[in-house]
């Protein structure tokens, strides 16, 4: 079997020079989940070509590049080249695409082929569409890691423009074979009707290090992600405010500058606040050996939760140390025993939560976190959840 895979990936040089093309920071999650992915492909024995384009917004708002060129890293990695301009990139990338993809159809010469998708994007769904017309023998997978825009309850995925775009995703899949999706929830918003899914809620990093175990002094917690009043964080960080014997480091950014502004002025008000932008992963894997609680502030609230698996949950367990965070909807009931989950959406309650974790047995807590690891290890690795969308494929 060779797959092709159309993917959101970046390349090795824009990771390493990431000011340069963004000013809001790369979107790391997909780019690791990808990776991972990828990489149990390979470990299946799977052929991968993959065709990819950067999650990067247009010049020049949002982008400081106008031009991709095309671009080969790694062993089977090909950027698509295109004008980096708002809509027209579209239409280049999936003439590019369907270009490449029916270039590997021929040099394989054969039927044994499946095409891979990260992501409802529109240039990969048309290209799918497209294939499908001339090779309707070619299954496809699409793996849907969010919410389709205009589903929902985020008011940035109700605008007109987004239900708009949403209508055009629900239409378009209808030609994809498969899916691997992060929640079963996300199924009713693709309106997918009996097509088979599986559910491939993370994948871990089977080479992430455990984080160095220490005793228990002085209580850090760590949170690294998105800054944004919507995911919590404003509300942790007026907790850790009141609280004396705790202190908080927050690393990330974000595109919610009411928010940053927020955590900036408070670093500034209180010491045991430390707002350190953003990091690489390397430097987050280092803040973690040095925290002794890593914390998810993002609050159940609002059905959006159901259509999400946050990727820290895996970064967190997989790191060895205590992870603190809410129940979603998304999160299966098998990761229960392996979580320290708070309740509290006030930030009253939500500090005598806190406070609770911090007085209780920690050696109880980093046993239970080295639990986790085990159970990410032996459930999400990289190879068993990349099996999972090879046999959905087969059927």
């Amino acid at each position: 079997m060779t797959v092709i895979y159309l993917g959101l990936l970046y390349t090795n040089e824009m990771i390493e020079n990431r000011e340069r093309y963004s000013s809001y920071g790369l979107q790391m999650a997909p780019h690791v989940f990808q990776t991972n992915l990828l990489q149990g492909f390979e470990n299946n024995g799977v052929e991968v070509k993959v065709l990819s384009v950067p999650p990067i917004g247009s010049f020049p708002k949002n982008c400081k590049k106008l031009f991709f060129k095309k671009e080969k890293w790694g062993k089977n990695n090909y950027q698509i080249p295109y004008l980096n301009l708002p809509i027209i990139k579209w239409f280049i990338q999936e003439k590019k695409i369907l270009k490449e993809i029916k270039k590997i159809i021929k040099e394989n010469n054969d039927e044994d082929i499946r095409i891979v998708a990260y992501s409802p994007y529109l240039p990969f769904l048309n290209a799918i569409k497209e294939i499908k017309k001339k090779y309707p023998f070619i299954k496809s997978n699409m793996i849907v890691t969010d919410c389709v825009p205009g589903r929902g309850d985020m008011e940035k995925y109700m605008t007109k423009s987004a239900i708009r775009k949403g209508n055009i995703v629900v239409k378009l899949a209808k030609n994809v074979d498969t899916f691997a999706l992060l929640t079963k929830y996300l199924a009713d918003t693709l309106e997918i009707g009996n097509k088979p899914y599986v559910i491939t809620e993370c994948i871990c990093n089977e080479n992430q290090k455990v984080a160095t175990a220490k005793e228990k002094s002085e209580n850090i917690f760590l949170y690294a992600g998105s800054i944004s009043k919507e995911f919590g964080v404003n509300t942790l960080v007026e907790v850790f405010s009141k609280i004396d014997n705790a202190t908080l480091w927050i690393c990330g950014k974000g595109d919610s500058e009411e928010s940053i502004n927020y955590v900036k002025d408070m670093a500034k008000k209180h010491s045991n606040i430390k707002y350190l932008g953003f990091v690489s992963r390397e430097e987050v894997s280092e803040l973690t050996d040095k925290c002794d609680f890593l914390i998810n502030p993002r609050t159940p609230t609002g059905t959006y939760t159901k259509y999400s698996f946050p990727s820290k949950t895996a970064e967190y367990m997989m790191s060895g140390k205590p992870t603190i965070m809410y129940k979603l909807e998304g999160v299966l009931d098998s990761y229960d025993n392996y979580l320290n989950y708070i309740t509290a959406t006030d930030p009253d309650n939500l500090k005598i939560e806190i406070e609770n974790i911090i007085n209780s047995d920690y050696k109880k807590l980093q046993e239970k976190a080295l639990q986790a690891r085990e159970f990410m290890l032996n459930n999400n690795n990289s190879q068993k959840q990349a099996q999972k969308i090879i046999n959905i494929m087969e059927k």
